[in-house]
C-alpha cells in the first residue's frame, strides 16, 4: 500500500470534496487498489490572481483501477480511471498516529509546545 500526493484543480476538487466516487487520471503512476490519495487543490496559473496550491485537501482510499479508453488513439491506456471512497475515522487516526498500513510522508509533525515567556522580575 502506498500514499499518493496529487494536485487537482478547483472544478475537479470541488466534485472530490463533495464526495464523487470517482476520478480520471493519467497512467503516470502504478495506482493499486488500497493506496491512499491525498488530493490537493491546486489553481492553475492562467486563472489570475489566485495560483497554486489553495491548502485545501481530502484524502481517499482507491477502491478500484480500470484503463480509461476515452480520447482517441493518441490517449488510447494513458490514462486510469479511479474508483474512490472516503477513509474511516479509524483510519485518519492510524495514520495520524503512524498506526496504519500507509507510509506517509506529507504529514507534517505538530510543534513543539510553546512555554510562557519568562517575566522581567524572574530569577533563572
Amino acid at each position: 500500500m502506498r500514499a499518493h500526493a496529487l494536485k487537482s484543480w478547483p472544478k475537479m476538487f470541488a466534485a472530490i470534496a463533495a464526495g464523487a466516487r470517482g476520478d480520471l487520471r493519467r497512467a503516470d503512476r502504478d495506482f493499486r487498489a488500497g493506496d491512499l490519495v491525498r488530493f490537493n487543490e491546486f489553481v492553475p496559473d492562467y486563472q489570475k490572481p489566485r495560483t497554486g496550491l489553495t491548502g485545501h485537501r481530502r484524502d481517499r482510499i482507491i477502491v478500484a483501477v480500470e484503463r480509461a479508453w476515452a480520447g482517441g488513439p493518441d490517449y488510447m491506456g494513458r490514462h486510469v480511471t479511479l474508483t474512490l471512497r472516503p477513509l474511516k475515522w479509524t483510519e485518519h487516526l492510524g495514520i495520524l498516529a503512524g498506526l496504519g498500513r500507509y507510509r506517509v510522508d506529507w504529514l507534517e509533525p505538530l510543534p513543539p509546545a510553546r512555554s510562557a515567556p519568562a517575566k522581567a522580575g524572574d530569577a533563572a
